[in-house]
């Protein structure tokens, strides 16, 4: 048992890096897929000695229990989750190492799941899109009930699924226009090709809540001439999302403003990130450390994303060697460049397939 405890402390400790790692802007793709195949292996190993000590999985923590288990056929409830930060993380990391071992069997937990609208539908929701798994059906049938929750209409914006934008407008007309599921819905709808105002849209989303990191990457790179108008309302309501939208835009006009901003404390974090969006982490650190602005030499109108031009060649190199925030805004501009497909997310086990 001694053996067993330490590998599970272990699998732990490899579980609490691994959901820092995928914040920090010092964390290359690289580096992540090395600490998923740690964690694999340690999660193997630990299977491989309960196979000799059967007494042991029942002095396991109950997500360790799940996660070793050979059976799929239930979700890990929340009161099962390990004391870490950010519970929402670590229960879609943990679900994706089960989905390694057993997808067909977790798919279909998943998928009942979401039918029968249980607890961890969020959750699940959240899962599906990022696999992605094929939840159509099970979503159309929601819209055609008129009970489609918020993460199933963000999921539906993400999937690419353009053919079900008539169903979805349908559904729009049914909603009170003052709650979360129209202002997601309105989203959505414009992901699959319905025209919206994309200011409208973020502002419309802020005030209920529901602008997350993904939607305001989606939109400011879209809003394209709009851009300052969109980071201008951010400014007055949500400083740390107007410091990431100019990130987004890819402006170096910004350059000197993040820096300012990343000498105050209440915003320090979120301007370095930004910096290093935009620049790169080696010219990002120059800036902050040396104050040295040659890097918007002959930069009037232009636009980057982690020190390259965007361009369809280089965003493939950001999402090769990129970290996890760079990689994501990459795989936002190819999820334009190719409608009608998912987009994909750089934070997933083993950190995604290739754009």
């Amino acid at each position: 048992m001694v053996a067993t405890g330490q590998i599970a402390g272990q699998l732990e400790l490899l579980l609490r890096q691994r959901l820092q790692l995928s914040g920090d802007r010092y964390t290359a793709v690289v580096q992540l897929r090395q600490h998923d195949y740690r964690l694999l292996d340690a999660l193997q190993l630990l299977q491989h000695t309960l196979q000799s000590d059967a007494m042991a999985e029942s002095r396991l923590a109950p997500w360790l229990a799940w996660l070793v288990t050979a059976s799929a056929d239930n979700l890990l409830a929340a009161e099962q989750l390990p004391p870490l930060a950010n519970p929402q993380q670590v229960w879609l990391l943990l679900h994706q190492l089960k989905f390694r071992q057993q997808p067909q069997r977790l798919s279909a937990s998943l998928l009942q799941s979401l039918a029968a609208k249980q607890a961890d539908t969020a959750l699940a929701w959240q899962f599906a899109a990022r696999q992605p798994l094929p939840c159509i059906k099970v979503l159309q049938t929601q819209l055609q009930a008129g009970d489609a929750g918020v993460d199933a209409l963000f999921y539906l914006g993400l999937s690419g699924q353009r053919q079900l934008l008539p169903v979805l407008q349908k559904y729009i007309k049914e909603l009170d226009t003052t709650t979360a599921q129209y202002a997601v819905a309105q989203w959505a709808a414009y992901l699959l090709g319905q025209h919206v105002d994309e200011v409208e849209l973020v502002i419309v989303l802020q005030q209920s809540g529901q602008l997350t990191a993904v939607a305001l990457m989606l939109l400011t790179i879209a809003a394209d001439s709009r851009q300052a108008q969109l980071i201008n309302y951010l400014a007055a309501a949500h400083i740390k999302q107007a410091i990431a939208a100019m990130a987004y835009s890819g402006q170096l006009k910004f350059v000197p403003l993040l820096h300012e901003l990343a000498q105050q404390g209440d915003t320090a974090q979120a301007a370095a990130d930004a910096l290093t969006m935009m620049l790169g982490v080696l010219d990002a650190d120059d800036v902050m450390a040396t104050k040295e602005m040659a890097v918007l030499a002959n930069s009037k109108g232009r636009r980057t994303l982690a020190g390259f031009d965007i361009a369809p060649e280089q965003l493939a190199i950001v999402w090769r060697q990129g970290n996890q925030q760079q990689r994501q805004l990459a795989a936002c501009y190819q999820f334009y460049q190719a409608p009608g497909t998912a987009l994909k997310f750089s934070d997933v086990l083993t950190a995604g397939a290739a754009l």
